[in-house]
């Protein structure tokens, strides 16, 4: 059997592939031979690089600045986003949709159309209430696993003249003393108006004027003064300082999030709802920290309620294999003396992508069967694995693409079990041996795929009678022939091996004739006596040529 048929050939990916760099790559691969000259034929590879969902939607710009005032009528246009996918087909395909908002509760004041990114008030703006709003976005593909992209919107809203005025009593001296000198303050009162710029403005007088009168010690802030003399009783006066009383206080004691692996770049932002203080002041002014991890970071910009922003940042690629799940803790710190704390837990669960090839638990697989053996007679059963998980670790066993006619006419596999089975009739002297190239792909998308041999070796049963044949036969043979004259040749052969194709070779009658061994397979039937043609004038020889071992076969001629 020669060794070419042992000689297999393959394309080996050395360098991960790009679509979006080089969607299809033309080879050449050439074939020459060892003859002088060489020679040499030519055969084209094209290999189309299907598209995996590598690539997340992208927005045309990271932050959105708008301004609406706050009387805008619900439908009004706030903006329309813009984002791009440089994948194909499914996996560019992509929908809008608000992750979150800040401050928290006010997502319900705006629609997004998924399609069109268009962003809508759905309900009443309010300066007073909110003058900056922020929008969390997210551009979702529909790939497998899903992508996002992530920007945000910040909505100045603009005020309008819709507040009155309003006045707080902040401080009160009463009773006042009768004697109580003029200039004696009697009540500190704020003045204050909702509304900004001119609109906030505001003029503010007492009725009536006497005993008492406004001045005026700083924008929005009166003082109640004595003008003329009293007749009265003693003075008191009350402080309310605030004290760090309220930790922060996040909303959710838990917020999980579901990322992919890999796929998942660097860089990329995951918005978090911020905690909130019921002091006021430093007592209320938060920071935030996060517990160690090589994964992520914190992004927290600003420092008051109405334009924080805070994200989970993704630092390193994640692996599902090697981690499936991060449980981090996220630390909101006030300023106060002493400085108290809130938290809430960060659960991150790993979206398996198809990352990984199924892999055999051998590259090569030897087999060896009897020729002859039964139809579905069961040849191996092969085994591979794949670290992913769902879908993207399902295996599919097949013949390679390049197996022959030949062995699938002889051989199946069932693909879900890997079992080799014997399909057609074995036969040793006509085929001794086969090498079947096996592909494990898994059910991911797309497809990855794992290789190896199985190499069938046939082995002989002796299934095949001995065989002669006269080639030279010199007749008739004259009286006088010499003794040692050759009368014929004959070739013996078995066509199976080993011992199987050993044997023994006789002629009869003994005499006068008998065989002599040329060489292996050759004999010469000779004269062994003299011949007496009045005697005897014609001779009938047979031979019998049968195995040298059990079982044997044999022929007479």
């Amino acid at each position: 059997m020669s060794c070419e048929r042992w000689k297999s050939l393959f394309l080996v990916l050395a360098k991960s592939l790009d679509r979006e760099t080089l969607p299809v790559h033309r080879l050449v691969l050439t074939a020459s031979d060892g003859g002088r000259p060489s020679l040499t034929g030519t055969m084209e590879l094209m290999i189309s690089v299907l598209d995996a969902n590598d690539n997340a939607p992208q927005f045309n710009q990271s932050v959105y600045k708008e301004q609406l005032p706050e009387n805008a009528i619900e439908g009004t246009l706030l903006v329309r986003l813009n984002a791009t996918d440089p994948d194909e087909g499914l996996n560019k395909e992509f929908s809008y949709s608000i992750v979150s908002s800040v401050p928290a509760g006010n997502r319900d004041l705006f629609n997004i159309d998924p399609k069109t990114g268009e962003i809508r008030l759905s309900g009443a703006l309010d300066f007073e209430d909110v003058h900056l709003h922020e929008l969390q976005i997210e551009a979702r593909d529909k790939g497998t696993p899903p992508l996002s992209g992530h920007c945000s919107v910040e909505l100045e809203v603009l005020d309008v003249n819709d507040n009155a005025p309003e006045v707080w009593v902040t401080s009160l001296s009463v009773p006042v003393p009768e004697d109580a000198a003029v200039g004696t303050v009697v009540a500190l009162l704020s003045v204050s108006d909702r509304d900004s710029g001119v609109n906030g403005r505001v003029r503010c007088a007492v009725w009536p004027a006497a005993p008492f009168g406004l001045v005026s010690t700083f924008a929005g802030s009166y003082s109640l003064v004595l003008q003329e003399t009293l007749d009265r009783e003693r003075v008191s006066e009350y402080e309310v300082t605030d004290i760090n009383d309220n930790a922060p206080l996040f909303r959710l004691n838990e917020e999980t999030f579901t990322i992919a692996e890999l796929s998942t770049m660097p860089g990329s932002r995951f918005p978090l709802e911020g905690a909130s203080d019921a002091d006021i002041g430093a007592n209320a002014q938060l920071s935030y920290s996060l517990s160690p991890t090589e994964y992520f970071s914190l992004d927290h910009q600003g420092n008051n309620e109405q334009s924080e922003s805070l994200a989970l940042v993704l630092t390193k690629p994640l692996d599902r294999e090697t981690l499936p799940v991060h449980r981090l803790v996220l630390t909101a710190s006030d300023r106060g003396r002493p400085s108290l704390t809130g938290t809430m837990e960060l659960v991150i669960s790993v979206l398996d992508v198809n990352d990984n090839a199924p892999q055999f638990n051998q590259s090569v697989y030897k087999v060896k069967v009897l020729e002859g053996s039964e139809l579905g007679t069961l040849l191996i059963t092969l085994n591979a694995t794949d670290l992913d998980e769902g879908i993207n670790s399902d295996i599919l066993y097949l013949f390679n693409r390049h197996v022959t006619a030949e062995i699938k006419e002889m051989f199946t596999i069932d693909e879900n079990k890997g079992e080799i089975r014997l399909q057609g009739k074995l036969d040793y002297e006509e085929m001794d041996s086969y090498e079947i190239t096996v592909e494990a792909r898994d059910k991911g998308y797309p497809p990855l795929s794992g290789h190896c041999k199985v190499l069938v070796e046939v082995l002989d049963v002796n299934d095949n009678a001995p065989e002669v044949w006269v080639t030279s036969l010199s007749v008739p043979v004259p009286e006088d022939a010499a003794v040692g004259t050759v009368v014929a040749l004959l070739s013996v052969s078995d066509r199976d091996s080993g011992t199987n194709g050993r044997v023994r070779c006789a002629v009869w009658p003994a005499a006068p004739f008998g065989l002599v061994s040329a060489f292996a397979g050759s004999y010469s039937l000779v004269l062994q006596e003299a011949l007496d043609r009045e005697r005897v004038s014609e001779y009938e020889v047979e031979w019998c040529v049968d195995h040298a071992n059990e079982g044997e076969l044999f022929l007479e001629e």
